[in-house]
């Protein structure tokens, strides 16, 4: 029995492009079917997901289960460690990819050990939704120095937007919190948030300036199950980290800093697979193409090697499905102690 389902938002919203990952996640490792994912044809496309074998009101109520998994005792989202900070200790998460310096080597072994324990015992339960997750959220990296100073978030992906404002970080005072929020809500209420004909956010009291997105649009009010969504998405977009410099984080540009300026992600306008739209997110062909498009119309001119690099890596694109790409500016703001990322409303670039 075949099924769809139009997400909140349009093209120009990354929170939609995320929330339709993670939906399709869901359906895909939590209940074994097939989705597959196409942009409408609208003035302001839609992203639209097709499922072989089951229906949305399923997808929501498997969303709802992973929620109430990662509230049980001992759950690798509920669970902290202390931390040492000045002459106090702090409860935290060691599975937030971002955290406050850690200077001592004792912390460190015990946050290792913290994290390799609980990925055991999710290896063992066959939780893949949470391994694929972590994989894509990535960790704070003991290995990065500048210097003889160490670079933690060099490790995280930088679609980890939470602010840390006051201490806080993003599992323990975002996810876990989304989690114990969405264990109660009916599949008619998780559906509702998912295609957009409510939108409930309790946990932002619907304010104006509300972070539930989480970085994914600017402040506003946010549907929760919309949001946690869109962080399952993250799981698409898995780290490649290395000892020499910061982790790659797939269709954040430039690859190279810390601040992401901009997020470039293809459009498929032919049904496309989950599995095929993650490797085109991963693809050396998209990298060049998207390098092409943020780069100066002056810098391109003088080397015809990087012209005929990014005709090839159009035609590869365009043989799968993808004919354009949706362009995002991301704004860093806040302050210097305590930045903020925000994805801003983006465009669609034709190939």
């Amino acid at each position: 029995m075949k099924s769809s389902l139009t997400v909140a938002g349009d093209v120009t919203s990354a929170l939609t492009y995320f929330a339709t990952m993670g939906i399709a996640q869901i359906a895909e490792v939590e209940i074994s079917d097939r989705a597959s994912i196409v942009y409408s044809s609208d003035p302001f496309p839609k992203a639209e997901l097709h499922f072989d074998e089951v229906t949305p009101a399923q997808v929501a109520d498997a969303l709802r289960f992973v929620a109430q998994r990662w509230t049980q005792p001992g759950s690798w989202v509920v669970q902290t460690m202390p931390y040492p900070e000045g002459q106090s200790v702090v409860e935290r998460s060691p599975f937030s990819p971002r955290v406050k310096v850690i200077n001592d080597l004792d912390t460190w072994q015990r946050h290792q050990r913290f994290r390799l324990s609980h990925l055991d015992k999710l290896l063992v339960e066959a939780d893949l939704t949470a391994l694929e997750l972590i994989g894509g959220l990535g960790e704070p990296a003991y290995w990065r120095f500048q210097g003889k100073d160490r670079r933690p978030d060099h490790g995280a992906s930088r679609w980890e937007m939470k602010t840390r404002n006051k201490g806080q970080e993003f599992i323990k005072d975002r996810l876990a919190l989304m989690c114990v929020e969405l264990s109660d809500w009916s599949t008619e209420q998780i559906l509702a948030g998912l295609d957009g004909s409510q939108v409930n956010d309790p946990l932002g009291k619907n304010a104006s300036d509300s972070r539930t997105s989480t970085g994914f649009t600017s402040p506003g009010p946010t549907d929760v199950a919309l949001a946690f969504a869109a962080i399952i998405g993250i799981s698409i977009f898995p780290l490649s980290h290395q000892s020499h410099t910061l982790s790659i984080t797939p269709a954040a540009f430039p690859s190279d800093i810390l601040h992401t300026r901009y997020a470039v992600l293809p459009i498929p306008v032919v049904p496309v697979t989950l599995a095929r739209l993650k490797t085109i997110i991963l693809s050396h062909e998209l990298h060049v193409v998207s390098s092409h498009e943020l780069m100066e119309p002056e810098a391109e001119k003088g080397d015809s090697r990087l012209l005929l690099d990014g005709l090839a890596a159009s035609t590869w694109l365009r043989q799968r499905g993808i004919v354009a790409l949706a362009k995002y500016p991301v704004l860093k703001t806040g302050s210097s102690s305590a930045p903020e990322r925000q994805i801003l409303k983006g465009e669609v670039v034709v190939l």
